[in-house]
């Protein structure tokens, strides 16, 4: 495979090569040689971005070397990924001594140089328009550090893969669908709109008041709304309990950081 040859090739011309396999083992065979060239690569990386930030521990080395899957190299990367420049959290660390004092309330549990910072700050109120205040810019890099945490994320695609609620709002009128149909947004299953027709609308009208568990949605309903979106009929959104979700978080990342944070 790494000499370019395709698997019917192989098949067909080389099979003393595969041991005799057919059309379909050797294809999995294949697949399984690409993931273990991409796992390889992205182990490098994973691996390059930590020792750069010299957080590269005898610990974290052994994690990724034992990683088996993507997701997993991904959790393992994420505090070291760089953060776009435009991102809120980009902004904060540009406020003087502010990524140093969270980085001391996060790691050591010591608030006091944070606190001192957000005591000596201007009121928000008082700043101009387009400027940071120092309390947005703690609560912004204290968020970031709360969602590179892996029990976060896996705490919270198991939340929605288990508990989503996918529901629809009601038919749009034809003035507004005609304005805004298809413009998606978060949340939505559909992309693109078209102008919307009576026998199309008729098609989605049982879907008007429609609600159910994600993971109960046959694939022909997840067609039907992603259609309905599409058309402008319906706007879908998929949502979790707010409330559960927050005070997962909360004990998820209560059990990651130093225990007098914890207080």
């Amino acid at each position: 495979f790494e000499d370019g040859m395709t698997v019917p090739f192989i098949v067909r011309y080389r099979a003393s090569l595969v041991g005799g396999m057919s059309g379909p083992q050797a294809h999995d065979l294949d697949q399984a040689w690409q993931r273990h060239g991409r796992l390889a690569k992205t182990r490098t990386k994973v691996l390059s971005a930590m020792e750069a930030s010299g957080a590269l521990t005898p610990g974290l080395r052994q994690a990724v070397l034992a990683a088996s899957t993507d997701s997993a190299l991904d959790d393992l990367y994420a505090p070291f990924k760089p953060q776009p420049k435009g991102s809120l959290a980009h902004r904060a660390k540009a406020l003087p001594g502010l990524e140093e004092a969270v980085a001391e309330f996060w790691s050591r549990g010591d608030p006091g140089t944070l606190r001192r910072l957000l005591a000596a700050a201007p009121p928000p109120d008082s700043l101009g328009k387009g400027d940071m205040s120092v309390q947005s810019g703690a609560m912004y890099l204290v968020a970031q550090r709360v969602a590179e945490q892996p029990r976060v994320w896996h705490r919270v695609q198991t939340m929605f893969e288990d508990a989503a609620i996918v529901s629809t709002g009601k038919l749009l009128d034809a003035k507004k669908t005609k304005q805004g149909a298809g413009t998606g947004g978060e949340g939505s299953l559909g992309a693109k709109g078209q102008v919307p027709s009576r026998k199309r609308k008729d098609t989605f009208a049982e879907y008007e008041s429609f609600s159910q568990r994600a993971k109960w949605l046959r694939p022909h309903q997840v067609l039907a709304l992603a259609r309905a979106e599409d058309a402008g009929h319906l706007k879908v959104s998929i949502s979790v309990d707010s409330d559960r979700a927050l005070d997962s978080i909360l004990r998820e990342t209560l059990a990651a950081v130093p225990a007098r944070l914890s207080d």
